[in-house]
């Protein structure tokens, strides 16, 4: 209940009730035998027995406190927070896991931050620990206890754990260094060296998201930094990216185009002791052996470079561009095509080339590594049952809502038994449900139909399922008495191009298909021919 309902003498009494739950002392579990031969003991086993209700007991206890926020007195709060602190040390993994766990949860209340500053040390250790669960626990603690005051110090460490972190993890170590770089340093320029830092140590778990956010952090926010502070910054990161690009022989995908980005938008306020030519090459002697999506950054920064030294780097430049007339990509070629006719005139490529205005206010407050970061945990399994779920999904991934359908709703034609793709609406899949199974009943009736049922209904498990379509280029999605659809995928960089097969599987025709593709957040959907109408037997 919310605790505006509770009145102060209620409140009171919990205060009083919780107080004395976790000044009890607890009986520690019993040590593990140190024979693989060697039984437990009766008084072992009530011992740990005993020791696993009063930790439920403690844990609910601390649960309670949390709720109450404000309310809970701070005597008990101060004391729970040593309870957890003994959890934390404590021997046995679970109870470390709980610990740090509650621990992140109390932790949202800043109020609380005084009485667990003095473990930051001991959380710290944890994010080396073995078990992965309870290096993210730790993290997740860390992430909360961080603010100006410490950051400097959990981020440092951060950054010493990111290189020896397993991928599982450093991911969502990249983000929340990220978030806390940006948030807490004493200005913009370290939370540049933070993120070039992270690229030199785990450049392949920076995503495209990290360095965006630091072009808008550099480019600047309206109503943020003055004038000179703003070119101060851009001065920062542009040496930070002009230095390891002449540094590293053969840098990250995503550190060069953040670099040479950073080069092409700002490179004029290099000092003078950089000329314009160790500039182009810097970006040039890279050109070759990156991906297509860099390369395009890499000609709009040469761009960018001739536009503001037309006369010192023209030669080199134009050269460079006529090169990329023959290119095979027809992007680069367009692009190489569409600057040659626009150096022809330097004041109408002045005018396309401009640099970059201040990103709104907005943009600034609206954090997109937050939405991320929320995003990705909201798909995590936390509880076992999660975790089972997770087990037996497709590709060992939990997918929140799938499967909590009513009882007998599921069948092998239905969408959350995780082998139909659902196009359309809720309506649609329901249609999609009732289609199928008078399919099912069709194939029960006829014998001839429940043939076509066996060989439609192949492929169609959740191994099978992962083998075809994220294994192999091409493979079964959806299989039904009637209709079977196919899939084939291919990629390039960020682009994609998916090809879906109606087949009928019947031996009758089948009539007034439709089909519609919704619109997805942060994609961009083309589609370059309609689905057939109706399909004959066999086709």
């Amino acid at each position: 209940f919310p605790v505006e309902l509770y009145d102060a003498e209620t409140l009171h009494r919990m205060n009083i009730m919780l107080q004395t739950i976790l000044a009890k002392p607890s009986t520690q579990r019993s040590p593990q035998p140190q024979g693989a031969n060697k039984k437990r003991s009766k008084a072992d086993a009530e011992r740990q027995n005993r020791s696993n209700a009063e930790h439920a007991c403690l844990f609910e206890a601390m649960n309670l406190m949390i709720h109450l926020e404000g309310a809970a007195d701070p005597d008990t709060t101060r004391s729970a927070a040593g309870l957890l602190g003994a959890f934390v040390s404590s021997a046995d993994p679970n109870i470390r896991y709980l610990g740090l766990e509650t621990m992140a949860r109390l932790a949202t209340n800043i109020s609380t931050h005084e009485y667990l500053e003095r473990y930051k040390n001991l959380i710290i250790e944890k994010m080396r620990e073995a078990d992965i669960s309870i290096r993210r626990q730790a993290l997740n603690l860390l992430y909360a206890l961080c603010r100006p005051e410490n950051w400097q110090q959990i981020v440092d460490e951060l950054l010493e754990i990111l290189a020896a972190s397993d991928d599982l993890l450093q991911e969502e170590l990249v983000l929340k260094i990220a978030i806390l770089a940006e948030k807490n340093a004493p200005n913009f320029g370290w939370y540049v060296d933070v993120v070039f830092k992270m690229l030199e140590s785990a450049p392949n778990a920076v995503s495209d998201d990290v360095w965006y956010r630091v072009v808008q952090v550099v480019t600047g926010f309206e109503d943020g930094l003055a004038e000179s502070e703003r070119q101060g910054l851009q001065r920062h990161a542009a040496g930070k990216a002009y230095q390891n690009l002449t540094s590293q022989r053969v840098p990250h995908d995503t550190l060069l185009r953040l670099g040479s980005y950073l080069i092409g938008e700002f490179g004029h306020l290099l000092p003078q002791s950089v000329s314009p030519r160790a500039k182009f090459e810097a970006l040039h002697k890279h050109f070759a052996r990156s991906a297509g999506q860099t390369q395009a950054i890499l000609v709009l920064a040469i761009s960018k470079l001739l536009n503001a030294n037309p006369d010192m780097l023209k030669g080199d430049c134009i050269a460079f561009l006529r090169d990329l007339k023959e290119s095979g990509d027809l992007e680069l070629q367009q692009r190489a095509v569409e600057i040659l006719q626009l150096s022809r005139d330097e004041d109408n490529l002045d005018q396309i080339l401009l640099p970059m205005p201040a990103y709104a206010e907005s943009v600034q407050t609206n954090n997109p590594l937050i939405q991320r970061l929320k995003f990705s945990t909201r798909n995590r399994a936390h509880t076992r049952a999660e975790l089972e779920q997770a087990a037996k999904s497709e590709g060992g991934m939990y997918k929140p809502g799938v499967g909590r359908g009513r009882a007998g709703s599921e069948g092998p034609d239905s969408p959350s038994s995780g082998n139909m793709l659902a196009i359309g609406s809720a309506s649609q899949s329901r249609s999609q449900s009732r289609a199928s199974s008078r399919g099912r009943q069709a194939s029960e009736s006829e014998s001839s139909d429940s043939d076509d049922s066996n060989v439609a209904g192949q492929g169609s498990g959740p191994k099978d399922l992962w083998v075809q379509l994220c294994i192999t280029q091409q493979g079964r999605f959806y299989t039904s008495p009637y209709l079977v659809l196919e899939m084939k995928q291919e990629y390039n960089a960020a682009t994609g191009r998916l090809t879906i097969m109606f087949i009928n599987a019947s031996k009758g025709p089948i009539g007034n298909i439709r089909v519609t593709v919704p619109e997805v957040p942060f994609m961009r959907i083309q589609q370059y021919s309609e689905a057939p109408s109706s399909l004959g037997p066999g086709e």
